[in-house]
């Protein structure tokens, strides 16, 4: 344990606790009372300019996130990696910069990433467990501006843009570190290439309508390859800014419609939201067990089937369940869940679910900080273990283990320290790491540290 990556985290977070510490009473300047532990940032209002931007509709985000997985047993190995996510961008209302441009705004943003993977080089697993894991580089993210019409009922969305801001998002999952609870592996393992998601943005056209407060419908179509390489070399993209549009990469579109109730101000009653949504990537997929003719393409050698483009449908909802007081509408317990499926000819899984619970308050005098326990379990083709037990009943192949399916149970906690400052300690148990039983069952520990300057 006494590695790089601990030093690193421990000077990154646990020096910035010291300096809190030491400065609780430090008065910053800003603003009269404002201390280091009080403001809303790190680095201030900056002498009151911040503020006077955000007036005139200019709001910049500065961010720093790290953390530190340790692999404990099985997987692939006993070891511990360390991850950061750097962010810059600047959000624009134009409305407010122009006095003008009614229902209009712009974001650019970068990120840097860093680290090394847990999942790659530990663990073995395929949803992942870092959420902030990804191909080192600094990279130019989102590019987009976005208009709405008929008092925000209409929204119309063009840039260089992610999918996983819009469609499946589930707000209570976002609360867990695991990939497979934020951008679900019923898309990324089917894809094929690499659809516009963390961590890497590509083309794309969104609309979405709004025609009260309990309904949304949106749609998008994007450039279904944000690497542009049809074999996944992020290098060809390696800063973000290379863009190309063809035939060959494809096109991916998604849609969702949902429904949401009691959250209105002058609603009462718990709220929730129901989705409803599906996905279409036009490019080329071969068949995971069949060849031309219909047969085994393992045992036959003949070219397998080859399936013009690839979908699937899904489910989510998240509910509030139980109200810990109603002077305090955020505290209390909540469900969440997604179900997603694809056909399984083509399909590497074909269907995820997910779900848990979120406890917000549960620590009397810590009410916004969140407790979580959530359960995914992506399940293997069937097509795709036909393949592997034709392969080793007829053709004699060495197949340690038929692949059925991996499940990554986590449970988190999330913690503000200060408004800028959050921890959030996290265990992580992986059953059988890579879809099947080759690898031992995984037990991870982790924390993440995130700051806002």
């Amino acid at each position: 344990m006494n590695t790089r990556s601990w030093i690193v985290f421990t000077f990154g977070s646990y020096f910035t606790a010291l300096l809190c510490f030491v400065s609780t009473q430090l008065q910053c300047g800003d603003v009269p009372g404002d201390t280091l532990l009080s403001r809303d940032y790190l680095t201030g209002d900056w002498a009151g300019s911040r503020n006077e931007l955000s007036i005139r509709g200019i709001d910049f985000g500065f961010g720093y996130t790290s953390e530190v997985m340790s692999n404990r047993s099985g997987g692939l190995d006993i070891g511990t990696a360390y991850n950061g996510l750097g962010e810059l961008g600047v959000d624009v209302d134009l409305e407010k910069l122009t006095s003008w441009w009614k229902g209009g705004s712009f974001r650019v943003n970068s990120i840097w990433l860093h680290g090394r993977s847990p999942s790659e080089h530990y663990v073995g697993d395929v949803m992942a467990l870092s959420n902030i894991d990804g191909h080192d580089s600094i990279r130019l993210y989102e590019v987009w501006w976005m208009q709405q019409f008929f008092e925000q009922r209409l929204t119309l969305q063009v840039g260089n843009m992610l999918v996983d801001e819009d469609f499946t998002v589930n707000d209570m999952g976002g609360l867990f570190l695991n990939s497979a609870f934020g951008w679900p592996q019923f898309i990324t393992a089917n894809s094929g290439t690499v659809v516009p998601a963390f961590f890497a943005a590509a083309p794309g056209i969104r609309i979405g309508i709004e025609p009260n407060s309990r309904w949304i419908a949106q749609a998008g179509i994007y450039d279904a390859d944000s690497f542009d390489s049809p074999t996944g070399d992020p290098e060809i993209n390696e800063r973000g800014t290379h863009i190309e549009i063809s035939g060959d990469q494809g096109y991916y579109v998604a849609y969702e419609v949902g429904y949401r109730h009691n959250q209105s101000e002058s609603d009462t009653g718990l709220p929730g939201t129901y989705k409803l949504g599906g996905w279409y990537h036009s490019g080329d997929f071969d068949d995971l067990y069949r060849d031309l003719n219909g047969n085994a393409a393992i045992v036959t050698g003949v070219a397998p089937r080859v399936h013009e483009g690839n979908y699937g449908f899904y489910a989510s909802a998240e509910q509030l369940v139980w109200r810990e007081s109603a002077n305090d509408p955020g505290q209390g317990l909540g469900l969440f869940g997604r179900f997603g499926f694809g056909p399984r000819n083509r399909s590497e899984y074909d269907w995820v679910v997910d779900g848990g619970f979120n406890y917000t308050g549960l620590i009397p005098s810590r009410e916004e900080d969140v407790f979580g326990i959530g359960v995914v379990w992506a399940n293997v083709s069937s097509d795709m273990r036909r393949q592997q037990r034709a392969d080793r009943d007829i053709n004699g192949s060495p197949v340690p283990s038929i692949s059925d399916h991996e499940i990554a149970v986590e449970v988190t906690y999330y913690a503000d320290i200060t408004p800028w400052w959050s921890i959030q300690p996290d265990i992580q148990y992986i059953i059988h790491p890579g879809g099947s039983s080759e690898l031992p069952n995984a037990f991870m520990i982790g924390l993440r540290s995130s700051l806002t300057f």
